[in-house]
């Protein structure tokens, strides 16, 4: 070879192909005629292991080195199109690459292109390869361009890796469902940020895509929130290391529920070393996959005489130095004081680079160093630097520099700043543990619960399960359970459900189907089933995950129940006492045949209008009361009282009701009998009589009208709290059977088990009204000094989530101190905001204005003697002719339908006693379609 052609002297592979290619019918025809521009590129390319192209010329000739080799694969373009003009070499980009070489020649700069999918043919086929590269200008001799300088990097493996990772956060999704966390991700530049619904909702905070950080914050422990404020804060610090694990409780804005949470995250930061995002869960871990990865970009060596080539070096951010060893003196270009952190202006001198090294990296880097001095090789080397931004990674390499005796006098190289690549490195390979370790999870709590699992491919129809799956569905393990199995496992009866209930997880994204199956032994089973549905990025589903779960047991449990609760009812209806059933609440939901002959009531008619319907009126509230104070006690109930017959007569009936419990003393339901003892009350009230006669008129009546007052509040103390047991069984069972067992009733059926579940639902209504009614008859009236504030906060807040859903607004325009009876006035003010929205007008949102004023009793037409407090409660609803304001303040009066209007007609009923019971007054005023007013008159105390 010629002693001119010293630059083709290494290069491996591509080296040697140079060397012995006969170039004298190309482009560029004999290398000793070649420019030292181009000499100087190909030296730079051939000792350089980062893949490198160089076009040179008018044809774009094309040269590359051994790094660039792999891309090109086995079976395509090398080596032919070494020496080739662009053009020829690549026609199925060239309409891509052309554009972007001709701009870099006109304009002289630099252009940088990162993830490009440019497929071309290797491995003797057409593939999608993706590509970040840089185009740089090769200035020649003239000044003026002469080449594109190509430093490239193959992504392809980096591109699928991302799809890997965006399919394994789909799945990771799933499984932060089923672990029920919470998740958050906070920009510190915006101040906002984005969660799932399930954080908003710890933190009573609306369904929007973002939300500032202070409403989160807000929401937190008074006692904690500095310390979360601080951590964050904390957090966000680079030096911290952007870590973020705490310990703190949140209260709901609403219902002001608290709960203790265990919050985790970790910042992201960028080159600067300032915070990009902060991202976390509650509850558990969850780590949010950067989807950026980079190869190692480093260029290997440079030489000291390419000048024009380190313009190219420049605009790719590669920064090119010269070390003279013997003086120990170093040269750095501007880019390679910028990757160190350093101004352009400012000095490096060798010692300076030495110390910023840190001192773990310091020894590999110097033996590399030596090495390379030593065996005259390639320098080649990765070490973090303490820059004034923070630590930094950073890629060296160099070929040495020898003297004509063939001595390493000094090295010539490159550097590249690779922090952002090392840390996009180091999040997804975290990310990617965090995945596993998420399934990991997922998999104990699943096994845990003895749910079977299953994964099925929508378009294809493929299916995997868990052993646990198969085992549901058969009664043994089946290693090769496919999807044709389960949909013959199924019951054929229960097959059309199944197939209705995957139509609408394609359109709903959920499955919720229960059914039957059958065993291969010909025995059936019941299984619960549940799924998500995942979608490509087209919107079209593409596979679904979820879980089964074998229920056989519990529907055996409610099948063995159903056919006792029968045997109950024929051996009751064989009975001429009153026998009657009520669950564990004391809602009643059965009576016997004799009920119905002594009442002449059909089923329907008690369904419709009550049980309590039969009692005698003087009698009920005193039933309600017992009844109610049994249940909650768990006490035996007996009580007489009178019923209605058939004929319209009253007769007294003895009723007693025992609970029912279970091996651990739970109360599961209540059963009771009611006997006639309409003689021996008879005979009873005679024998009253005549002590009666016996006894002084006054005393008699004194001490008549205490025992009647003490039973009456006894009586009605119990049978309130009894008569909401039964109700309650009645809308338990009836949920119970309209949600599991609808599809197996008629549709008269269905019809009267929703107006059973509604007429209970208006029973209970009326029984809390009732003893709300009752209560204020109480003697006890003790009066306290309390804010009206503070009464109506009590109120929000038991109301709260009422408020909420009707958008209403409360707002009090004047407070006052009032000396009351406390629960009596918080039950007004319930009843009050109660009546404004459940009269509100549909197009509006309810708006309730309460206002308090002191007068002198003269100026308002009351007792001159006295001052009174002047309340005032205002609202926006429908309203009424005010002709019916005379008696809207009367027990069971109604202005509207029950079908129209909810309610019992007491809840004003109650208002107007309990001002009676504070010796005020109450009146209202209303304008239909504008609203209501209620005024009340106290007197100050």
């Amino acid at each position: 070879m010629n002693s001119n052609l010293h630059f083709l002297s290494a290069g491996g592979e591509m080296g040697q192909y140079i060397r012995t290619k006969d170039w004298n019918n190309s482009p560029v025809g004999d290398p000793v005629l070649w420019p030292q521009s181009l000499r100087t590129a190909l030296s730079i390319i051939l000792n350089s292991r980062f893949p490198m192209f160089l076009f040179w010329g008018d044809e774009l000739t094309c040269f590359y080195n051994d790094a660039y080799r792999p891309s090109l694969g086995n079976d395509g373009k090398h080596p032919s199109i070494l020496g080739m003009p662009g053009e020829e070499a690549w026609p199925e980009i060239w309409e891509f690459i052309k554009p972007l070489i001709d701009n870099v020649l006109l304009k002289k700069e630099a252009s940088w292109h990162e993830d490009q999918l440019l497929p071309i043919y290797r491995n003797g086929k057409m593939e999608d390869v993706y590509w970040t590269f840089s185009y740089s200008p090769v200035i020649d001799e003239t000044g003026n361009p002469a080449g594109v300088f190509v430093t490239c990097s193959e992504t392809t493996e980096k591109v699928k890796l991302l799809d890997t990772l965006s399919e394994s956060h789909k799945q990771l999704e799933f499984a932060i469902e089923a672990a029920e966390l919470g998740t958050y991700d906070y920009s510190p530049a915006r101040g906002k940020f984005t969660a799932n619904n399930r954080l908003k909702d710890w933190f009573g905070l609306p369904h929007e895509d973002e939300l500032h950080l202070q409403n989160a914050i807000d929401a937190i422990l008074d006692s904690d929130r500095k310390t979360v404020q601080d951590a964050i804060a904390e957090a966000l610090r680079f030096e911290s290391g952007g870590k973020y694990d705490l310990y703190y409780t949140i209260v709901h804005p609403v219902t002001f529920e608290k709960k203790s949470v265990h919050a985790k995250g970790k910042t992201t930061f960028d080159a600067q070393g300032i915070a990009i995002r902060l991202d976390g869960t509650l509850q558990d871990i969850t780590r949010q996959v950067q989807d950026s990865n980079e190869k190692d970009k480093a260029l290997k060596k440079a030489s000291h005489n390419a000048r024009h080539l380190n313009l190219a070096l420049e605009a790719g951010q590669l920064g090119s130095y010269e070390l003279d060893i013997a003086s120990g003196t170093i040269k750095c270009s501007l880019q390679c004081k910028i990757n160190f952190g350093r101004k352009p202006t400012d000095s490096l001198t060798y010692s300076e680079f030495l110390d910023m090294v840190l001192d773990e990296d310091r020894p590999v880097m110097r033996k590399a160093f030596y090495d390379a001095v030593a065996s005259n090789s390639v320098y080649d080397a990765t070490y973090r630097v303490n820059a004034s931004d923070g630590i930094r990674w950073i890629h060296a390499s160099a070929m040495p520099v020898v003297n004509k005796e063939g001595k390493v006098i000094g090295m010539a190289g490159v550097t590249a700043n690779i922090t952002e690549v090392k840390n996009s490195q180091i999040q997804i390979t975290a990310a990617l543990a965090q995945t596993a370790l998420s399934r990991e999870k997922l998999n104990i709590v699943i096994d845990a619960s003895e749910l079977g699992t299953w994964e099925l491919d929508l378009k294809t129809g493929e299916i995997e399960t868990s052993s646990r799956f198969s085992e549901i569905f058969t009664g043994t393990v089946q290693q090769d359970f496919n999807l044709s199995k389960t949909r013959q496992q199924i019951h054929p009866e229960d097959m059309e459900k199944r197939n209705l209930a995957h139509k609408e997880a394609r359109e709903t994204g959920k499955l919720y189907f229960i059914g039957r199956i059958i065993w291969p032994d010909d025995s059936i089973h019941w299984i619960e089933s549940k799924g998500k549905v995942f979608y490509d990025r087209d919107g079209t589903p593409a596979h679904m995950i979820g879980t089964v779960q074998d229920i056989t047991e519990e529907k055996q449990k409610q099948e063995i129940l159903h056919k006792s609760e029968q045997k109950f009812r024929l051996l009751a209806d064989s009975m001429a006492q009153h026998v009657w059933t009520s669950d564990s609440q004391g809602n009643l939901n059965y009576f016997n045949q004799s009920v119905y002959d002594y009442s002449g009531l059909t089923p329907e008619q008690i369904l419709t209008g009550g049980w309590i319907q039969i009692v005698h009126p003087d009698d009920r509230q005193a039933n309600v009361e017992a009844w109610t104070k049994s249940v909650k006690e768990g006490t035996d109930f007996i009580l007489e009282h009178r019923f209605r017959n058939a004929a319209g007569e009253y007769r007294w009936q003895l009723s007693r009701a025992i609970p029912q419990r279970d091996a651990q003393g739970i109360i599961q339901m209540w059963v009771g009998t009611s006997t006639d003892i309409q003689e021996q009350r008879s005979f009873t009230d005679e024998l009253e009589m005549r002590v009666q006669e016996r006894t002084l008129q006054m005393q008699q009546k004194n001490v008549e009208l205490e025992r009647m007052n003490r039973e009456l509040q006894t009586f009605a103390y119990i049978s309130s709290h009894d008569l909401q047991e039964p109700l309650r069984k009645i809308q338990t069972f009836s949920d119970l059977i309209l949600k599991g067992e609808s599809e197996t009733l008629s549709p008269r059926g269905l019809n009267y088990f929703e107006r059973m579940r509604k007429s209970a639902e208006r029973m209970q209504n009326l029984i809390d009204d009732l003893l709300a009614y009752s209560r204020t008859s109480s003697p006890e009236k003790t009066f306290e000094n309390i804010s009206l504030d503070a009464l109506i906060q009590e109120v929000r807040d038991e109301i709260a989530e009422e408020l909420l859903q009707h958008n209403a607004h409360i707002e009090i325009m004047h407070s006052a101190n009032l000396t009351i009876i406390q629960y009596q006035f918080r039950q007004l003010l319930y009843n009050l905001i109660s009546n404004s929205l459940k009269f509100k007008r549909a197009e509006i949102a309810p708006k309730i204005t309460i206002s308090a004023s002191l007068y002198k009793g003269h100026i308002i037409g009351m007792n001159p003697q006295f001052q009174y407090h002047m309340l005032t409660f205002e609202d926006n609803g429908i309203g009424f002719d005010q002709k019916h304001a005379p008696k809207i303040f009367e027990v069971f009066q109604r202005l509207h339908t029950k079908e129209t209007y909810e309610g019992t007609g007491i809840g004003l009923s109650i208002v107007k006693k309990i001002v009676d019971n504070h010796e005020g007054l109450i009146n209202v005023e209303s304008v239909p379609g504008v609203g209501t007013k209620f005024t009340i008159f106290l007197p100050l105390r």
